[in-house]
């Protein structure tokens, strides 16, 4: 059995090498699929949390434009837009984006001025493989893994002295291209990668017409190095990332009193500059050690228009225009070690500590109608102008430990523990009602989980664990005026998010069967959202006001037929949430009971020297309802697309690769639950890559 035969198992939104049958994992010496969710290489059956995994394979021939989108068939994984369509969060298990952490290579990317969280900026093209942890991971991974982890592990050195990879693709539903190439390599103990990649955008195609606001531009340069020793590995990365993006705005947010809506992101960028130590077999008892250190800036220049008219007889509206540059530097440093202590516990302990510096700065321009008295039709006046800059700082120190406690050879005790200390301040503060203060903050979180292998290629397991969330400097101290006709107000006093989760689990990867599902429930008090300000009329507040039950189901399932090369598949996810607030108490929160993703696919030989490929699927959704503290419902119909990759590979090692994705062959009209722009129409991604 070939490795591209037995790949026909490797599908998206299942584990990569867990997807392939036993026989093909010893053939292909995969038999032990590793992932790091533990923070150490663990083979797949072994790990007590839901995991999953896509590899750089699976982001090429799904044609993925954005990061984001290589992860949306992963059961429990849902995608969210912000109306920006290159700049794409992920919910997991409901929880926002801000409630998710994303990691690059293990290291935080950090974002304290957002509604909604960070987001990926990195090309697909230069990743490796990304590992997907959904569920609270708040023991190993600190405070936003309330929802989950994505961990992105980007390309690094190669096996020769030179090595080249390039790619280029088409989307003919934004007539945008993208580009990428790295030179890459191995000489005696030293490895290094360099390149790049660019991608341009128009506006989206849908089957309603052009979504206007939605193109944008991606730009991404690099540069890694290794030394590898005889039992250690030291290295470093520099990358950069700039993203120019439009912004949609949904149809019906010009309504009523506005009469105009306008954002624009101009610039969205990342540098950062990283360094590692990893070192192996120190002594009987310290079986590894791991350093990271890194500095990191995230730039945001996020712009917003806006015309009000407060009452019909106001002839001349309030014209305000907005802007914010959000310039934050993060600089972290952490430790981990391993040990193997008595034979049958093996324990990590770490120390982080993550330094974020916040600088804000906020041009705000309006006029408008300032008669007093009827009949409100002066003439405009000139643009009054204001400029503010408000900094901040925030330092987060934790440890952790995690017990790996093998009490037979089939059952694994996994117990884990970790205390956070946090001190938030505003350090500078220009803008009129805020003034300068500081917060601090400490959290103590554990969890427990179980594993047993005790059936031949199968493994139950069963969690407890506690999450928390710290709330941004944005939150506590700075406010925001953007995204909404009414600004929104810090709030020092807020309380951390905190969540009790439980989970049980079963994996069997047989012979030609897999299978991975999962049955989870959490309940998150101390919810920080917006609400309306005590004081201040027409305006909000971030506040402490929500509860959220959340239970579910995910399941993954495939079988090869290998006597037809076939291998028909699916994956689910089945979800209740519930929102308890003063307002509001609602099972309707804008999440799909059931979704999912079913196909067929086949894998053969054509000629000597080129194998083939074929994926044909069905993503589909149920009918997603949203209520409002007013009483009124948004809805988002439910939806099917009908899907068709195909991909080649050919030459004399395999090393070119051809891949054709017809998306949405139906023409299908819909929009995702968790995003605003309408998805696109029939339209083909085409992409070509080689290695050499």
């Amino acid at each position: 059995m070939s490795i591209k035969r037995v790949g026909a198992l490797c599908m998206a939104g299942l584990i990569s090498a867990a997807a392939l049958p036993v026989q093909a994992q010893e053939e292909t010496g995969q038999r032990g699929v590793t992932v790091t969710a533990t923070r150490a290489e663990r083979e797949l059956l072994e790990v007590p949390a839901s995991v999953s995994s896509v590899s750089s394979e699976e982001i090429r021939r799904g044609g993925a434009a954005v990061v984001a989108e290589a992860l949306r068939d992963i059961p429990g994984v849902e995608v969210h837009d912000g109306s920006v369509s290159g700049a794409k969060r992920v919910f997991i298990r409901g929880e926002s984006g801000a409630r998710v952490l994303i990691l690059i290579d293990g290291q935080k990317t950090s974002e304290q001025k957002a509604m909604t969280g960070a987001v990926f900026l990195m090309d697909p093209a230069l990743i490796e493989r990304i590992e997907i942890i959904k569920g609270p991971s708040s023991v190993l991974y600190g405070s936003e893994a309330i929802g989950g982890v994505v961990n992105i592990i980007t390309k690094k050195g190669g096996e020769r002295p030179v090595q080249v990879d390039v790619g280029l693709s088409y989307d003919s539903s934004t007539e945008g291209t993208r580009q990428h190439l790295s030179v890459y390599g191995k000489s005696g103990r030293m490895g290094y990668r360099v390149g790049g990649a660019w991608s341009d955008h128009d506006d989206r195609d849908t089957p309603g017409g052009t979504a206007d606001g939605t193109a944008y531009k991606e730009s991404s340069i690099f540069a890694y190095i290794d030394y590898q020793g005889d039992d250690f590995i030291v290295g470093g990365r520099y990358d950069t990332y700039n993203g120019d993006y439009r912004t949609y705005v949904p149809e019906g947010t010009i309504s009523g009193t506005m009469e105009h809506f306008a954002q624009d992101l101009p610039e969205w960028s990342r540098e950062k500059a990283s360094f590692f130590y990893e070192a192996e077999h120190l002594s009987d008892a310290l079986v590894k050690l791991r350093a990271d250190a890194y500095a990191q800036n995230t730039y945001k220049d996020f712009r917003m228009d806006m015309d009000v008219r407060p009452m019909p007889a106001v002839q001349i509206p309030l014209q305000m225009r907005n802007r914010t540059e959000n310039d934050q530097d993060t600089y972290g440093l952490a430790v981990q070690t391993d040990w193997l202590v008595a034979d049958d516990h093996y324990v990590i302990a770490g120390v982080e500590l993550i330094q974020d510096r916040l600088k804000a700065d906020e041009f705000r321009r309006q006029r408008g109608p300032w008669a007093p008295m009827p009949p409100f039709n002066a003439q405009p006046q000139e643009f009054v102008e204001s400029s503010y800059t408000n900094k901040a700082k925030s330092d987060f120190y934790a440890l952790y430990v995690q017990d790996e406690w093998s009490l037979n050879p089939d059952t694994i005790l996994t117990l884990g523990l970790r205390q956070t200390w946090a001190r938030n301040e505003l350090t500078s503060a220009e803008e009129p009602g805020l003034e300068e203060d500081s917060s601090r903050d400490s959290k103590l979180v554990y969890s427990i989980g179980l594993t047993w292998q005790g059936l031949e290629d199968t493994a139950l397991r069963a969690s407890y664990s506690q999450g928390y969330r710290l709330p941004t400097l944005q939150q506590l101290f700075i406010g925001t005026v953007h995204g909404s006709q009414n600004p929104t107000y810090s709030n020092p006093d807020l309380e951390p998010e905190t969540s009790d989760n439980v989970e049980i689990g079963l994996r069997h990867f047989g012979q030609n069967l897999l299978v991975d599902a999962a049955l989870f429930a959490s309940k998150t008090e101390d919810y920080i959202t917006t609400a309306a300000h005590p004081t201040i009329n027409n305006a909000n507040t971030f506040a402490n006001v929500d509860k959220a039950s959340t239970h579910g189901m995910e399941v993954a399932v495939a079988y090869l037929v290998e006597s037809l090369n076939l291998t028909p598949y699916g994956s689910a996810t089945w979800l209740k949430r519930k929102f308890e607030s003063e307002d509001l108490n609602t099972w309707k929160t804008g999440n799909p009971e059931l979704q999912g993703r079913i196909g067929l696919r086949h894998e053969r030989a054509i000629a000597a020297g080129v194998d083939a490929n074929l994926d044909a699927y069905v993503r589909a959704a149920g009918k997603a309802e949203r209520e409002n503290s007013d009483g009124t419902i948004d809805t988002d119909d439910s939806w099917q697309t009908l899907n068709l990759t195909m991909g080649f590979t050919f030459g004399s090692r395999q090393q070119y690769e051809l891949n054709l994705n017809l998306n949405n062959l139906t023409d299908e009209k819909y929009t995702v639950s968790q995003e605003s722009i309408p998805m696109a129409g029939r339209h083909f991604v085409v992409g070509i890559s080689g290695a050499f």
